[in-house]
C-alpha cells in the first residue's frame, strides 16, 4: 500500500471524526455516559462479529456518533445562504485543512510526542504507522507513546506491516502491572494462534494492580502537540485533543468477543475473564471502561449460568452518571483554560471520571452561564 492511500470506509470515518473533534471537549463522553444503561444490555451482542476493517478498527469509540452535530463550532465567515449540508461540509473542510497543516508542522519536529500526535491526528493507516514508527524510535521509554504504537499497529491489521510483538514486549517492560496492557496482549496472542500464551496474559490482567488506558495521557500529548504546531486557541486544542483521544480508546469489543468465545469451551478462561472484569471495573478511571468491564462480566456470567451474579452486576451499573446539561457545564469548565483543564485530568487520574466531573461542576459555578461558542479555527490563525 502506498503512503497516502486511504483504505475503504476511511472517507466516511474521516467525515465523522472531523465532526467530533470540533465538539467542545468530551462531548462524545457525554453521549457515552448517557448511553450506559443501553450499553449494559447491548454491548455483548454488538461484539459478536467485531470489525476487521483496518480503517474502521481504530476509532472504536465512535458509538452513538450519529447524535453528534457534524460541526459544533461557529464560523467567523460572513453569513451566506447555504444548506445545512453545505455548511457542515465547509466547516469540515476548514477543520481538515487546519489539521493537515498542524500535522505538517508536527512532522517537521523530531520530538517523539509531536510525532505521536501527528500519528493520532491522521485518518490514513499508512501515515499513522509511519508516524508512530518514527515516534517510537526516540520515545520507546514513554509508556503513552508505546501504548499508542501498540494500538495503531493492532488497528492496521494486515494492511500495513509493523513490529507488533516488539512493541508489545516493550510496553510490557514499561507497564507490566497494567491490566489493559495484558488484556490487549492476550487478544493479540489469541489472534496469532497462541492460546496458551493468551490465557497466561489474561490471567496476568486479572491480577494486575493497575488499570490504565492512557486516556488523560493521550489528551495531554495531543494538546501539547497542537500548542507546538500553533494555529489553535486553548479551547480548540482541548476540544480536538479530547475528541481524538476518545476515538482511540481500547478495543473493548474485542476483549468481550474473546472472553465470550473462549469461556464457552474452557472454564479456566471464564474464571480469568470474570476476574479481569472485576479488576477492571474496580480500578478503571473512566465510565466507558467501567461499563465495558461490567458488560464483559455479564456476558461470561450468562455463559456459566450464574443469573444471581448477573443481577448484581447490572445493579452496579444503574447509578446516575451525570445529565447532559451537567456534562455540558463540566465541559465548559474543562475547556475554559489550562488551569481547570489540568485540574480535571489530575482529578480523573486520582479519583476517576465521576469525581472529576463533579469537581468541574463545582468549578463551573464561577463561569458565565452561557460561554461563547468556539469559532472554527481559520487557516493561518494564531493564539
Amino acid at each position: 500500500m502506498r503512503r497516502g492511500q486511504v483504505l475503504p470506509g476511511a472517507a466516511a470515518i474521516a467525515a465523522v471524526v472531523l465532526g467530533i473533534v470540533v465538539v467542545l471537549v468530551l462531548r462524545l463522553r457525554t453521549e457515552l455516559a448517557d448511553a450506559v444503561p443501553r450499553l449494559e444490555s447491548t454491548i455483548a451482542d454488538t461484539a459478536e462479529e467485531p470489525t476487521r476493517d483496518p480503517a474502521a478498527a481504530d476509532p472504536a469509540a465512535l458509538a452513538g456518533v450519529d447524535a453528534v452535530p457534524a460541526a459544533a463550532c461557529v464560523s467567523s465567515e460572513p453569513a451566506t445562504p447555504a444548506t445545512p449540508a453545505r455548511t457542515a461540509a465547509r466547516r469540515a473542510a476548514i477543520v481538515r485543512r487546519n489539521i493537515a497543516e498542524a500535522r505538517e508542522r508536527l512532522l517537521a519536529s523530531r520530538d517523539s510526542e509531536h510525532l505521536a500526535a501527528a500519528a493520532l491526528l491522521s485518518l490514513n493507516v499508512s501515515e499513522r504507522v509511519d508516524d508512530i514508527t518514527s515516534a517510537f524510535a526516540t520515545g520507546r521509554q514513554n509508556p503513552a507513546i508505546v501504548w499508542t504504537a501498540v494500538r495503531i499497529c493492532a488497528a492496521a491489521g494486515d494492511a500495513v506491516p509493523c513490529p507488533a510483538q516488539q512493541w508489545e514486549d516493550q510496553l510490557l517492560k514499561l507497564d507490566w502491572q497494567n491490566s489493559e496492557v495484558w488484556i490487549h496482549v492476550a487478544t493479540r496472542r489469541l489472534e496469532r494462534g497462541d492460546g496458551k500464551g493468551a490465557l497466561a496474559a489474561l490471567q496476568r490482567a486479572a491480577s494486575a494492580t493497575e488499570t490504565n488506558a492512557y486516556w488523560p495521557d493521550t489528551i495531554e500529548l495531543l494538546e501539547r502537540g497542537l500548542a507546538a504546531a500553533g494555529g489553535y486557541s486553548f479551547p480548540e486544542r482541548a476540544s480536538i485533543a479530547g475528541g481524538v483521544a476518545a476515538a482511540h480508546q481500547p478495543d473493548y469489543a474485542s476483549y468481550l468477543s474473546m472472553c465470550k468465545t473462549q469461556s464457552q469451551v474452557d472454564r479456566a478462561w471464564a474464571d480469568a475473564c470474570l476476574h479481569y472484569g472485576e479488576v477492571a471495573e474496580r480500578q478503571s478511571k473512566t465510565v466507558l471502561a467501567q461499563t465495558s468491564a461490567r458488560s464483559l462480566q455479564i456476558a461470561v456470567l450468562e455463559i456459566v449460568g450464574d443469573g444471581r451474579s448477573v443481577t448484581q452486576v447490572r445493579a452496579r451499573g444503574r447509578d446516575t452518571v451525570a445529565t447532559s446539561e451537567e456534562r455540558r457545564r463540566a465541559d465548559a469548565a474543562i475547556t475554559s483554560g489550562p488551569r481547570l483543564f489540568a485540574r480535571y485530568l489530575a482529578k480523573l487520574r486520582e479519583s476517576g471520571e465521576l469525581a472529576a466531573v463533579a469537581y468541574m461542576l463545582e468549578e463551573a459555578e464561577s463561569l458565565p452561564s452561557q460561554p461563547v461558542a468556539a469559532e472554527c479555527p481559520q487557516p493561518g490563525a494564531r493564539d
